[in-house]
């Protein structure tokens, strides 16, 4: 059961990237208000633990998450490594 689910708050540092809407302008039910993303060691800690636990499946979620990190080489080269662990655990899964 998630904690989420339990009732209790979950907390996670949070970058906005930008706001797309200013105080008192009218939006639609679709449009974009801001954009956020995790906070740099919170991303970078994720990368870590998918280099152990992820599978494929994980492979395109953080590459799409971690183009919004492109200036933070410490991120990008921690997907690099994350991306080539699953890619030869996978491979290993394969051959068996």
């Amino acid at each position: 059961m998630s904690m989420a689910s339990q009732g209790q708050q979950v907390r996670a540092g949070m970058e906005v990237g930008h706001v797309k809407s200013s105080d008192g302008s009218q939006v639609s039910m679709s449009d974009t208000i801001c954009v956020i993303s995790p906070a740099q060691q919170d991303m970078w800690e994720a990368l870590c633990a998918l280099l152990i636990v992820g599978d494929a499946e994980d492979v395109e979620a953080f590459q799409a998450n971690t183009d919004r990190y492109a200036t933070k080489p410490q991120i990008i080269e921690q997907a690099k490594e994350t991306c080539k662990a699953i890619e030869k655990r996978v491979r290993a899964t394969r051959e068996k």
